[in-house]
């Protein structure tokens, strides 16, 4: 993860509806993901934030690197508020067949981020 690595938060809506959000994982500390929003997401494309339409859950957050990344954790910032959800970058790797399992709830809305950690 030299540059960064694209990776995906995938979501369950209350309706049942599954949301698999596009995301760019920066290879710094204190740097904000990027999530597409219908254009593509890359170190300078997409917002850093996004919505659901509904109440979710999410089940899965994907990170596609190969190699050591040099941003070792990441943190969870629902409307501007860093949260206690703080995930290891080598857990959610999708060589690792058994991340961890989840069933974080995000609020119809609500702008969700991530913050890359050291």
């Amino acid at each position: 993860m030299s540059a960064g690595t694209p990776g995906a938060f995938i979501a369950v809506g209350r309706s049942g509806q599954t949301y698999n959000r596009q995301a760019w994982f920066p290879d710094a500390a204190a740097s904000s993901l990027r999530f597409d929003q219908g254009i593509g997401v890359s170190a300078t494309l997409g917002e850093t934030w996004t919505t659901f339409p509904e109440d979710v859950s999410i089940r899965d957050i994907v990170i596609t690197a190969t190699g050591t990344p040099a941003a070792t954790f990441f943190r969870l910032v629902l409307d501007g508020v860093p949260t206690s959800q703080q995930f290891a970058v080598a857990q959610m790797l999708v060589s690792v067949v058994a991340r961890p399992g989840m069933n974080l709830t995000i609020p119809k809305g609500s702008r969700l981020s991530g913050l890359m950690n050291t």
